[in-house]
């Protein structure tokens, strides 16, 4: 009774199946091991066998149908059609089984449904297994469609909880809790799609008044709710006392996304959910005594962040529920009038169908007016039955973020990530993937195992079960159960695909690591296979479970193998020194200097093995910023850059630009370090912004200190401090860090100066980034990969050869240099100090805004004589045939430099000869005020406020400061910073001025 149901339902969901958020890839593959990725499907010669062009990737790889559990496309776009064939003149043709065929029905005798296909051309489908014809182009009226920024929202926690961003409806912090009157009708079709970000735990109901504000969502009373329990989606119908509770799916803050379609009927007190696929997922039924429809829908979220991505209501004819209480056979039509009875033929003549009532009678339907009809039942039909839930694949469980463990062979049975060399060899397959697992399904391949099914969705809501099969002259090819023969269709017909829940299992190698390779949007568990130097590219073959091949990773590609966890960051006194720096808002430690590699690792490069006991003796370390780093003793720096010997490198002598940090000494103590400090110690005030410390030396007590490196020779460090020269004993400081990391550009350099001193992307090398399991890292361009090891070339430190067995993670990319950054988390970057706090048009008062609420006004400017930059005396006094405009600023001062420009324009406009600009440089040499004006191009007069007494004369606190005065020496307006609408009160002032 309820497949039945299902089976109409079914046919209308492909409404929402067709609607993804527009942040979707174009197709997006999910494996039975928690891989995914994004890509095209392609054509190949291989049955059973689904070649997949992952984003990233030169080569395709073919996976075994066996290991898919989703292929998903999120675009709405429709393929044009090949015939003519109108919408409105299709049919969906229901098969036993769960199968749908949309087209236009030609013929109909005793074997075969004969249907013009869009997508497949002409198909004969199995007369004993069509259940049902419905018109494809019936769809209930749109009744709300949204979120938008409307009112039908009402928010019932804090207005700050909930936001509308681009058509989403966001809830940002726990316990947001909001209303929306969306008009359900008594019988309405919600399509839904919700996303999350860490834990999901929500509460949404269905059915409710909007007039119900309470706290908890749980206690409005409803048709039906959505509710998250330990991470799984219920279903709860809840009235009268009575309530049935079924269980949706699984959720995850890893796949954090959910896309739903609801059958709600309040009247009979009936609500059935089905997938994104159309696939019906549970039904409750529980008819209350007095049924009530109400037209809104409550929701609270309770985790840290949903968003309501899309939700639509459509009025609903209930059908499916009337079918819910009847077995017999009926035909309905296009006005909603039943017939008791089933289709027996068509007159493709006159386009006609024919109709044999239960109770004997023949009638005839034109087959427009079809909205849907039972086809009678052969009696030698032998059709399997349809898929029940528990044979549908279960949640996607995607791969752990990087640095995470892989997962245990006990793990991947319960669909887990395949991350580990697992040993079962049961059934083992031809080829390099082997132990498939699969329950008996339709044919069997050369190994006499059960092939296995798939579920093939078109964009047209055409849906098979079958067997995927080889390709034919690039078109796909599909064996479909009911079908007369194999189909054919291109990859852009397809909507989706789903495997079967089989548990499957593909293992790598015994002689090879696994790990998880991650790149871009996909996660892919596998390993590196051999290849050869005449082939190499990149020289990082991946090949992941559940594929018979491999393929080379693009040299445009950016991402990392994860193979094992991090090692947990120690501190030990003797190899370790480890500093409290400010993460995320947190004081944690932070490792600097990794332990000894393990016993027998064979890491080397520079021709010689990275081994910590043949080290000179003093020997600490030294890290590059390329994220190389070796033992080795520091002999000299200079201005030239710095000299050392390590047995580990025949390289000598490095510049400052590649050189991250050095150790000296061991630490003997640690400092108290609080947050506020190290971002005092990280922060440089505005006057030193072009000129800003460039070393951090951390001494053996931990003590900190800022300045410039000029000379380590021997027992002495030559340092500058504030201008002055200082020495500092080597035995004093246990670190030098290089401050070449800041959050803002050089004002001085020409525009595009920063852009073209790093080199573009495109010209950048392939590198890779080896991290060892103590944290050690190494840089080089990979050549090959053979015999468990990589091997390549360092710029820095020559040949290289890395064991994969050694790593905990394998970075790459042509960004190399960035990825490390992220991945060390160094925290010694340097910030500017804040500007200071200043009126604008959104913070300040009105006055404020308008130039007219400082105490100045009103009053005499006060007089003052200034020096200009050519050398001229300025006398304010002197100054009566024009109106004079004061602006006083600095360098240093971001909204001062943007400001200014702005200013002298207007007065350009209005007409020198009316008003007289005047910059007042505060408190700056005038070599760095002349830098400052040429850059500007400023034709205004700039007057050296040496030291501040004039700005101060003005309560010049704050700047940009902009003073108007009349040719009577009266201040009519002060500004104080710029704002939005600063340019145009500032004119509107200067017009208003006689």
């Amino acid at each position: 009774m309820f497949l039945r149901a299902a089976k109409f339902v079914v046919a209308m969901v492909w409404v929402l199946s067709s609607a993804l958020g527009a942040d979707e890839p174009n197709m997006r593959i999910r494996l039975k091991d928690g891989s995914f990725a994004n890509g095209s499907i392609v054509a190949n010669t291989n049955a059973d066998q689904i070649a997949w062009l992952a984003d990233g990737f030169v080569q395709p790889f073919e996976f075994d149908a066996g290991a898919i559990r989703t292929i998903s496309r999120g675009t709405e776009s429709k393929p044009a059609a090949d015939g003519a064939i109108e919408k409105s003149q299709e049919q969906l043709i229901e098969l036993a089984g769960g199968s749908v065929v949309v087209g236009k029905l030609a013929k109909f005798d005793d074997d075969w449904l004969t249907v013009q296909s869009q997508s497949l051309g002409t198909v004969q489908l199995d007369r004993r297994r069509v259940v049902a014809i419905v018109d494809a182009g019936y769809e209930g009226q749109i009744v709300y469609t949204g979120p938008v920024d409307d009112e039908r929202w009402q928010r019932l926690s804090a207005a700050e909880d909930w936001e509308f961003e681009g058509g989403a409806l966001v809830a940002t912090k726990p316990g947001a809790a909001i209303v929306g009157n969306v008009e359900l009708p008594n019988k309405s079709q919600i399509n839904l799609v919700l996303s999350w970000r860490g834990v999901p735990d929500f509460v949404m109901s269905f059915g409710t008044l909007a007039t119900n504000q309470v706290s908890k969502i749980e206690e409005v009373p409803s048709a039906a709710r959505l509710e998250v329990w330990d991470k799984q989606l219920a279903l709860v119908r809840e009235v009268d006392g009575g309530a049935d509770i079924a269980m949706l799916s699984v959720l995850s803050d890893s796949n954090p996304r959910v896309e739903l379609s609801i059958y709600l009927d309040q009247d009979l007190g009936t609500v059935l959910v089905c997938d994104s696929h159309g696939r019906p997922l549970e039904t409750l039924q529980v008819p209350a005594n007095k049924p009530a429809a109400r037209p809104s829908v409550h929701l609270a979220s309770h985790g840290p962040t949903l968003t309501i991505e899309r939700f639509e209501v459509r009025a609903w004819d209930g059908v499916a529920s009337t079918i819910l209480s009847s077995e017999d056979s009926f035909v309905l039509d296009d006005q909603g009038e039943a017939i008791e009875g089933a289709i027996t033929g068509f007159d493709a003549d006159s386009a006609e169908l024919l109709i044999l009532s239960n109770s004997g009678i023949a009638s005839r339907l034109p087959i427009s007016r079809l909205r849907r009809g039972d086809v009678q039942a052969v009696a030698s039909a032998t059709a399997p039955a349809a898929p029940n839930k528990d044979d549908l694949p279960p949640a996607v469980v995607q791969p752990p973020t990087l640095g995470v463990q892989a997962a245990s062979p006990s793990e991947l049975s319960t669909g887990s990530l395949a991350g580990q060399e697992a040993t079962d060899s049961s059934q083992p397959r031809a080829g390099p993937v082997a132990d498939r697992f699969a329950t008996a399904q339709p044919g069997a391949d050369a190994n006499g195992l059960a092939r296995p099914w798939i579920e093939l969705v078109l964009m047209d809501r055409t849906r098979l079960f079958g067997n995927w099969s080889a390709a034919n002259a690039k078109r796909l090819q599909f064996e479909a159960q009911g079908l007369s023969e194999t189909i054919q269709f291109s990859a852009e017909s397809i909507r989706g695909i789903i495997g079967s829940s089989d548990r499957t299992l593909f293992n790598a190698p015994t002689d090879q690591l696994s790990g998880t390779l991650k790149l871009d949007d996909s996660q892919l568990a596998g390993y590196l296979e051999d290849v050869a130097d005449s082939e190499h590219g990149t020289g990082l073959n991946w090949h992941p479970l559940g594929s018979i091949k491999a393929s080379l990773i693009s040299e445009t590609a950016s991402g990392a193998i994860v193979y094992r966890k991090p090692l947990p960051k120690v501190n030990m006194q003797t190899t370790t020194v480890t500093a409290n720096v400010l993460q995320n808002g947190l004081l944690r430690p932070l490792r600097l200097l990794g332990n000894a590699p393990p016993p027998g690792a064979e890491i080397t490069f520079g021709g010689k093995a990275a081994n910590p006991q043949s080290t000179a003796s003093g020997a600490r370390e030294v890290m590059f910023r390329t994220g190389d780093a070796v033992d080795a003793v520091v002999e000299k720096i200079d201005e030239t850059g710095m000299s050392f010997r390590s047995t580990q490198t025949t390289t000598t002598f490095v510049t400052h630009d590649l050189i991250q940090h050095v150790w000296l000494n061991p630490v003997r103590g640690a400092g108290t370090t609080t947050p506020e400090k190290l971002k005092r110690l990280m922060t440089v005030p505005r006057s030193m912004k072009q000129d800003p410390p460039t070393h951090l030396f951390i001494a053996v007590t931990g003590d900190y200190l800022r300045g410039r490196l000029v000379r380590l020779d021997g027992e002495m460090l030559t340092v500058e401090i504030r201008l002055e020269l200082t020495e500092i004993p080597t035995s004093h400081i246990s670190q030098i860090v290089w401050l070449h990391d800041r959050d803002w550009s050089d004002e001085r350099a020409e525009p595009d100066a920063a852009d073209t001193a790093k080199p573009a992307a495109a010209t950048q090398p392939f590198q890779v980034h080896a991290i060892a399991m103590n944290d050690r890292g190494l840089t080089f361009e990979p050549q090959r990969f053979n015999d468990g090891a990589l091997h390549g070339v360092s710029q820095l430190l020559g040949e290289c050869s890395v064991p994969v067995k050694q790593l905990s993670q394998l970075l790459f990319g042509k960004d190399i240099g960035d990825q490390i950054r992220m991945f060390r988390e160094d925290p010694w970057t340097l910030s500017l100090a804040q500007y200071p706090r200043v009126y604008t048009d959104e913070g300040g008062a009105a006055g404020a805004a308008s130039g007219v609420a400082s105490p100045l006004v009103g009053k005499p400017a006060p007089d003052f004589l200034l020096k200009s930059l050519d050398g001229q005396s300025f006398r304010l006094s002197k100054q009566r045939d024009r109106v004079v405009v004061l602006d006083f600023w600095a360098s240093w001062c971001g909204p001062c430099i943007q400001t200014m420009p702005l200013v002298e324009k207007v007065v350009e406009e209005l007409g020198s000869d009316k008003f007289h600009l005047v910059a007042v440089n505060i408190q700056e040499t005038p070599a760095r005020a002349q830098s400052a004006v040429d850059r500007l191009n400023m034709a205004a007069t700039v007057l050296l406020d040496s030291d501040g007494q004039t700005a101060a004369v003005y309560a010049a606190n704050a700047i940009p400061q902009t003073v108007i005065i009349d040719r009577a020496g009266t201040v009519t307006h002060v500004f104080v910073g710029g704002g939005p609408k600063f340019v145009e009160q500032f004119r509107a002032a200067l017009e208003s001025l006689p």
